[in-house]
């Protein structure tokens, strides 16, 4: 019987000295996540504080995420184990294959002509109301693929979020949609072929709580020197140009 006293005894304190020491929990933060389609990613995801703003894009393996004070960007593959980092200036947006390929100057030129407020997707928005202002230029890239000239569109930007100017900047630049200094949650445009196209469009903006680790960057990944390099598109490129070459 003092046998197994003594035996309860150095459990209790063990495991006393085990709490004692353990981790503490990560602190939670307060955010806004999006649920977003890209026409050019797919389906994506953004984190956002006051402090930073983080993209995510599982069906094309990368992550974009900018940080205060500076924020840069750091862009990073779970599949290629590889991280780029950068500033919004040097931010070339080359996420996918197809904009490589893709003249995306056709949203260039519009401009908007009205204005109105709309509830969408659980956000107050300014929804502007575009149009072409001018022909599109001529294309110099031989590579690019003419999607027609935009003449028309309706962008939907929120209102009041809690996100930097830059991270807006480098989003915009990652979809190759108009920089109006607001978050874009929906672009939807009609081109001089009369193709329409939701571009991009929201399914939910919702406040959450998250761990403070949602944008801890990863370490051992090997440096990149730039977006395609991280997602190993050079490769799949040449050998479509060739495709082409050979046809």
């Amino acid at each position: 019987m003092k046998m197994l006293r003594n035996l309860f005894l150095s459990i209790t304190v063990a495991s006393a000295c085990t709490s004692l020491w353990a981790a503490p929990a990560l602190k939670s933060q307060q955010g806004l996540l999006i649920e977003q389609h890209s026409g050019l990613v797919g389906d994506e995801k953004i984190y956002i504080t006051k402090d930073a703003c983080k993209l995510v894009c599982e069906k094309s393996h990368f992550t974009m995420m900018m940080k205060a004070p500076d924020w840069n960007i750091v862009f990073f593959s779970d599949k290629s184990k590889m991280i780029y980092k950068t500033d919004i200036a040097h931010w070339k947006g080359d996420v996918c294959f197809a904009v490589s390929l893709v003249n995306f100057g056709r949203f260039n030129r519009l401009r908007p002509v009205s204005s109105q407020k709309e509830n969408y997707a659980g956000a107050q928005c300014t929804v502007l109301t575009m149009r072409g202002s001018a022909p599109p230029e001529p294309f110099t890239d031989p590579t690019a693929v003419e999607f027609g000239n935009v003449v028309y569109a309706k962008y939907w930007l929120a209102e009041g979020l809690p996100v930097s100017q830059k991270a807006v900047t480098a989003i915009c630049k990652t979809f190759r949609v108009p920089d109006q200094k607001k978050l874009p949650l929906r672009l939807f445009f009609i081109n001089d072929n009369q193709k329409r196209k939701n571009e991009l469009t929201t399914e939910h903006v919702t406040k959450v709580s998250f761990p403070q680790d949602v944008f801890q960057i990863p370490t051992g990944y090997k440096t990149a020197s730039g977006e395609k390099q991280v997602l190993l598109m050079d490769p799949m490129r040449q050998s479509f140009l060739e495709d082409l070459a050979g046809e």
